[in-house]
């Protein structure tokens, strides 16, 4: 597998900014990577999260809206925005038998890889974070690919369908968010997932953001990584390879 890397660097008070490129499956993919401003030694192990934007949105225009870069400076983690193809992720049913595998589940594996290799990353302490239709591919990688992930926060997502009661296996811990003035999804809709999510035994919470429609909450952006922090990957989950 033939990986390209070209980067720009932006400096700010607490942090470094990045673009880079890999090539996953013959099909180049980006992504927007934020490094601490700090010792970035192979001996060190720093907290990986991955945030996917909504539909339509780009890496930028999440890092924009969420205020995250400030977070990853200020908590010394690293901070990584794919970019969705088309401005959307691939969501489909893990468990379904098709022709052609899901070519961004694909894309997370190899960034996965990829920034651990290059960057001195704590693979137990890997995050997921989602807005919107991100948040719906948050958690179709809590199903597929849990045993990669410490925690997720699923922020303002409609559930896929086919996360439903039968499903058993998806119980990563998660953090819903969803503002009280969102209409796609309702305050009653991510209710109902994070209660099933709960019944299943997955540790579960949720916030309800006053005054919030569908934008993210960024009042409850330390909230948010608290609970992340608090989680590290369960001793003995495997790798995908």
């Amino acid at each position: 597998m033939l990986v390209l890397v070209y980067a720009f660097t932006r400096d700010s008070k607490h942090w470094t900014v990045h673009a880079e490129r890999i090539q996953v499956g013959g099909a180049e993919r980006t992504f927007r990577i934020v490094l601490p401003d700090s010792d970035m030694r192979p001996a060190m192990a720093f907290p990986l999260v991955i945030a996917f934007h909504g539909i339509g949105d780009t890496a930028e225009s999440m890092a924009e809206s969420t205020a995250w870069d400030r977070l990853a400076g200020e908590q010394q983690f690293v901070l990584v925005y794919p970019n969705a193809r088309g401005g959307s992720w691939e969501i489909t049913d893990p468990d379904e038998a098709t022709s052609s595998p899901n070519a961004d589940i694909a894309f997370v594996d190899t960034l996965v890889k990829h920034v651990s290799a290059d960057y001195p990353v704590d693979r137990d302490r890997v995050y997921l974070i989602g807005m919107s239709h991100g948040a719906a591919f948050v958690r179709l990688l809590s199903a597929s690919r849990q045993q990669l992930f410490a925690a997720a926060v699923a922020h303002s997502g409609s559930e896929p369908n086919f996360m439903g009661d039968d499903a058993s296996a998806y119980i990563l811990p998660t953090l819903f968010v969803v503002g009280d003035a969102d209409s796609v999804p309702t305050v009653e809709d991510v209710t109902l997932a994070a209660k099933q999510h709960a019944a299943k035994g997955g540790a579960t919470e949720l916030i309800v953001a006053q005054g919030v429609g569908h934008a993210w909450a960024t009042d409850f952006n330390a909230t948010m990584w608290d609970f992340l922090a608090k989680h590290r990957r369960e001793s003995g989950a495997g790798v995908a390879r």
